[in-house]
């Protein structure tokens, strides 16, 4: 077996934070300004609660993870599998020769890693020839089907064909003998068991799986399950399931290996704190769960779910900085992602939590807390780093921007909007809230807006308006819910709705959503013209634009951080350009730093949308085409500066009205059901919203 050289994102030591940091030398939140009534109380409720628990211990652990590449076949030869096999991980591998009557067949050998190969079977009917063999403990071989699994004795002859109802996804072979197959029909998964003499099979009922299941492997003769979470091991006499190695919260993303590259997991075994994985581009992993051993201040990162790249970069800037190492607090197995945010906001309330927070970690009203000082001003921050907003798109610090002050950042971005017919607008005319309603309610022919509720429809409508459409005065403090364009917006999203009993058509092209991810999946407007198209939303206050989204979400800083310049240090690094330029941006989303954005895509300028592969296959050099991206049309510079001049002019949704929008959304539902009128529901809705913004003024 060669050593190999690891891709940066899946080595060195990943950490993840299993239980609450003490919250050292903080500040409580006494003297922070409270604006709302229910917030303050919020506070002094938790404050209570954290004071009177005893602060938890922390425990750090990484997954440190090693690799290296298992020998390929050669010229004349074929794979036929990979798995681990008495403890070593192995090949199968396939030799043509042919019979004395001129037959084509194949001697199949037995390669462990770095050792001599054996003969395991002669003479071998070339028709068994696939990728997926699994030699069991008996020397014996399973080859998966769609219909089921053969049997190779060890003659080479097939024993029997085993039928299922269902696609054999996985083989496993525990250490007792017992063979267990993971089935998918219908994207369902489930457990069975192969008897290994009679070729019969039985469902293991008591083992419920979901569709995140994706592979089996053992642990001695404990099965195992790997999924995006982790190790999972299954006690298949209690039906249980216990996350044994868990990915959350550490470095190791097990999408990282891309279907896009024919990269799978072949198998994989267990042992206490170890686990190694093998992948069908001949990869091994070893994986360690070992303790944080770091003299470096740790910084704290909190999000409900962080993505491969922000984990990636938050793993070279451990690398790179001298004096700050970060470690994520993620949610994991056994907490819902309602208790997870739940607890964030806890702990924001009582001056504790996280150096770092993410948006997918909060639930509420972000606006307020802004407000109420839970999240640091970087503007100064940013100032003596020299980061200047000019140098990148609106996104990197709009979207938490408040009075001319930043409080968080993004370092990725995508667009998006919907397109509609030119022919539904006046020449010349923009599409506004008034255009839009209009044509929602005046429609000659029943139709929905695009395929969403009422719900859904009545959001899109609101969303973009800082102030509801001129219903609210954030200054004065008061609303009015009572005139023309609510009663025209609440009547439109219930005409509008989807109607899973009809397919009628739609205003805004369904098939013509634009989602702007990266440099080839961009719509320009000169495509848009071709088909007659214009842009159709969303809707803000000075006009139609483009959506902004941040995949990885906006990032603040805890007001409360005893860590202020490490957990600024990252976010800056975040910016950088290093990070900015990294290659997923070419097809993912967009870079917010312009002058990484210029060289990603001078970059894809140069390599083309089409990406040609070299590779020695059968012992001979061979080349061909691998990724294409988008529909393999070239980027010009024209087309990277029409999506320049788009991310530029792009909009993010204001966090102001959130709450006002959730209290709308909770009371227009008796209305649309029927079970109260258009009256009824304004008048709760005033009163509602009133009292919300009543208790901002105190």
């Amino acid at each position: 077996m060669r050593q190999g050289t690891d891709v940066r994102q899946r080595t060195g030591m990943v950490q993840q934070r299993r239980m609450t940091a003490p919250a050292k030398g903080r500040r409580g939140c006494a003297g922070m300004k409270m604006g709302a009534f229910l917030f303050s109380l919020f506070c002094l409720v938790l404050t209570f609660a954290a004071c009177s628990k005893k602060e938890e211990s922390v425990e750090y652990y990484d997954i440190r993870v090693e690799s290296q590449i298992m020998e390929d076949a050669g010229e004349n030869q074929w794979l036929l599998g990979r798995q681990y096999y008495q403890g070593e991980p192995v090949s199968l591998i396939a030799e043509k020769v042919n019979a004395e009557d001129g037959t084509s067949l194949m001697d199949v050998y037995l390669q462990p890693a770095g050792k001599e190969r054996q003969l395991l079977m002669s003479g071998v009917s070339r028709t068994y020839r696939s990728t997926q063999w699994y030699l069991d403990g008996e020397g014996n071989c399973l080859i998966p089907q769609t219909d089921g699994v053969i049997r190779l004795g060890k003659d080479g002859n097939m024993l029997y064909h085993c039928r299922t109802d269902g696609w054999v996804r996985d083989i496993c072979g525990l250490e007792s003998g017992r063979i267990i197959l993971l089935m998918e029909k219908d994207k369902n998964y489930r457990l069975e068991e192969l008897d290994p003499v009679t070729g019969t099979v039985s469902k293991i009922e008591n083992v419920s799986l979901d569709s995140r299941t994706k592979y089996i492997g053992a642990s001695g003769d404990r099965l195992m399950l790997l999924d995006a979470e982790g190790f999972w091991l299954v006690d298949l006499k209690k039906g249980t399931k216990t996350l044994e190695l868990p990915f959350a919260g550490t470095f190791y993303t097990l999408s990282q290996i891309t279907v896009s590259d024919m990269k799978t997991v072949v198998d994989f075994q267990v042992e206490g704190n170890e686990a190694r994985i093998i992948w069908s581009s001949g990869m091994e992993e070893q994986l360690a769960r070992v303790n944080v051993d770091s003299e470096k201040e740790i910084i704290t990162f909190r999000g409900a779910y962080i993505g491969s790249r922000l984990k990636a970069q938050i793993h070279l800037f451990n690398q790179s900085n001298d004096n700050y190492h970060v470690v994520l607090e993620e949610n994991g197995e056994g907490t819902s992602r309602s208790d997870f945010v739940t607890e964030t906001n806890l702990r924001l309330a009582a001056g504790k939590g996280a150096d770092i927070i993410c948006e997918n970690a909060l639930s509420g009203d972000v606006y307020s807390m802004i407000e109420n000082g839970i999240f640091a001003d970087l503007t100064p921050l940013m100032e003596a780093s020299g980061i200047r907003k000019e140098d990148y798109f609106p996104a990197a610090f709009a979207q938490w921007e408040q009075d001319g002050k930043c409080y968080g950042i993004a370092m990725d971005m995508y667009s998006r909007f919907y397109v509609m017919d030119k022919s539904l607008l006046k020449d010349g005319d923009g599409l506004t809230i008034d255009s839009l309603l209009d044509i929602m309610l005046n429609t000659d022919e029943k139709k929905t807006l695009f395929n969403v509720d009422a719900k859904g429809t009545l959001e899109f409508l609101l969303q973009g308006s800082e102030d509801l459409w001129g219903m609210i005065d954030w200054e004065a403090g008061s609303c009015d819910f009572g005139g023309e364009r609510f009663s025209k917006i609440l009547q439109a999203a219930k005409q509008c709705a989807y109607d899973k009993q009809h397919k009628y058509p739609t205003i805004f092209d369904v098939e013509g959503i634009g989602v702007q991810f990266g440099f080839y999946v961009f719509e320009t407007e000169s495509e848009m013209e071709r088909k007659n198209h214009v842009m159709g939303g969303y809707l803000f206050d000075d006009g139609c634009h483009t959506m902004i989204i941040s995949p990885s979400g906006v990032m603040g800083i805890n007001a409360n951080s005893m860590h202020m310049e490490g957990a600024w240090q990252l976010l800056a690094f975040l910016l950088g350009d290093e990070a900015q330029s990294d290659e997923s941006f070419a097809i993912e989303s967009f870079p917010v730093n312009k002058r990484a954005f210029d060289l990603v895509a001078q970059r894809e300028i140069e390599a083309g949308a089409i990406e040609w592969k070299t590779g020695m296959i059968g012992g001979k050099e061979v080349k061909w085409q691998g990724v294409t991206k988008g529909d393999g049309e070239d980027l010009t510079q024209e087309k990277v500066d029409e999506i320049a001049r788009n991310l530029q002019d792009a909009r993010h949704l204001p966090i102001r009205p959130q709450p006002l929008i959730t209290i709308i959304l909770e009371e227009t539902a008796d209305y649309f059901s029927g079970a109260k009128s258009e009256k009824e529901v304004i008048d709760v809705i005033q009163n509602r919203v009133q009292l919300y913004l009543n208790e901002q003024k105190k």
